[in-house]
């Protein structure tokens, strides 16, 4: 299944220096299973994370083996609130267990950055799961993630002290190093062809980055790196989605009613959510109509509420585009 995940852009400020890519991939595995739960203590299996998380064949057997003490490291990871009087930090994970018997992991999530994870309709980071996993480099990432938060404006701007905080990178590093280790590999990583789910795709088209002075103009010889400007092509809404009438929804023609002697069963797949890659965002099935020889599917925006509408012209178009999204 094609996971997604979602979360308040709070979250991005937290730093994961110290934790391996596999923990990385472990705990937004976590964060993608835990976003719109309405409890703070939830169960995993630790096959399906493990799976998820896409470790390597060679890894599964260990990770399985050690993956209670695979969360020790992630239950050091602290989030800094505030509020007009007062700052504080605190884990994301006071407590975590491991059900040898029926190998499950449970973990509680502190009531605190419940938010992070529910109800977001604006201020929210998103992002496909596996490609997230796919991705080498813990640097690599973090800026991933970043990016995503700004994928409608095509640019990230961030001064360059906080950008080495966030990424964690060691103060020993002169800009020549970050440049040649971090920056240079991370923008190859990040604008390089992925192959997921038979689809090719580039994470982020024509992604440069920029050394900007304190004036906000680029970086002459000499002059000290205040800011880092990302600029990579816009990720737009999905065009070929059109909101349909009420009348439309509500009240369907003779042509498009379903009989139950349809070869494919589609009462399945209402209700179901899909994720259209091209506009990333995920929708809910509210109707299925006969529409020539294929169907029509009517669709509601899960964060915005918006309706949309997919028109697959055969069956065969059908059952391919929901195993691809669903």
């Amino acid at each position: 299944m094609n996971e997604v995940v979602k979360y308040h852009n709070d979250l991005n400020n937290i730093v994961l220096n110290g934790l391996s890519e596999n923990q990385i991939n472990i705990l937004f595995t976590i964060f993608a299973k835990i976003k719109n739960k309405n409890s703070n203590l939830l169960s995993f299996s630790v096959s399906e994370i493990i799976e998820l998380s896409g470790i390597e064949k060679r890894r599964k057997k260990y990770v399985e083996r050690t993956i209670f003490a695979q969360f020790d490291k992630l239950q050091n990871l602290k989030i800094q609130y505030q509020d007009d009087y007062s700052i504080s930090k605190a884990v994301i994970f006071p407590v975590v267990s491991l059900n040898h018997k029926e190998n499950i992991i449970e973990v509680k999530v502190d009531e605190k950055f419940v938010y992070l994870f529910n109800s977001l309709v604006g201020n929210f980071t998103r992002f496909e799961l596996a490609e997230f996993v796919s991705l080498s480099g813990a640097y690599a990432k973090t800026i991933y993630r970043f990016l995503k938060q700004w994928r409608s404006k095509g640019e990230w701007r961030i001064n360059y002290f906080d950008f080495k905080r966030i990424l964690g990178i060691p103060d020993s590093y002169a800009s020549t190093d970050i440049d040649k280790q971090i920056l240079k590999p991370a923008i190859a990583e990040l604008s390089s062809e992925k192959n997921l789910f038979d689809e090719k795709r580039i994470p982020f088209k024509n992604l440069k980055v920029e050394k900007l002075d304190a004036d906000g103009e680029p970086v002459k010889k000499g002059r000290k790196i205040v800011f880092l400007k990302f600029t990579f092509k816009s990720i737009k809404a999905l065009k070929d989605v059109q909101e349909p009438t009420k009348e439309s929804i509500t009240n369907p023609t003779p042509t498009q009613a379903l009989d139950d002697k349809t070869e494919i069963n589609v009462k399945e797949y209402l209700g179901r959510n899909i994720y259209i890659p091209k506009s990333q965002s995920t929708f809910k099935i509210i109707q299925i109509d006969a529409f020539g020889e294929g169907f029509s599917i009517i669709m509601k925006n899960i964060d915005t509420n918006r309706l949309g509408n997919m028109i697959l012209k055969t069956k065969k178009e059908f059952l391919d585009q929901m195993a691809k999204l669903i």
